[in-house]
């Protein structure tokens, strides 16, 4: 493969948080470059899996937005999950801090718009 082909489609020198340690060079994401996916194509027949990596990012429908999920799957079967939660800061702390406690507590629910019966039992 070209060396186009074999750079990480990540920014050099960025940790990638969602990465497993140790991952090898083989399962990096790789940018092709016209006449380069035969050579992948080849690659991915010789490994003789069908696993595929889907970003099922913060942005998707069934999501919410609250996170973000990489997926490596074999077929229809999940092999492994990497979630990645955070994705519904709102300012919260910065907003509760001109609210009374009643007022807070029903803010709190309408912000957190996943889990906002878990206010209200807690």
């Amino acid at each position: 493969m070209s060396e186009q082909t074999k750079r990480s489609a990540g920014v050099p020198g960025a940790e990638d948080v969602f990465a497993v340690p140790g991952e090898p060079i083989a399962d990096q994401a790789y940018l092709s470059a016209g006449a380069d996916w035969d050579q992948i194509i080849e690659s991915q027949r010789e490994r003789a899996d069908e696993i595929i990596v889907v970003n099922l990012g913060p942005q998707h429908p069934s999501t919410h937005g609250v996170m973000r999920l990489v997926l490596e799957m074999d077929g229809e079967t999940v092999m492994s999950c990497r979630p990645g939660i955070g994705f519904l800061h709102t300012g919260i702390e910065k907003n509760s801090e001109y609210r009374t406690w009643t007022q807070g507590s029903t803010f709190f629910t309408r912000m957190n718009y996943v889990g906002g019966i878990h206010n209200e039992a807690a």
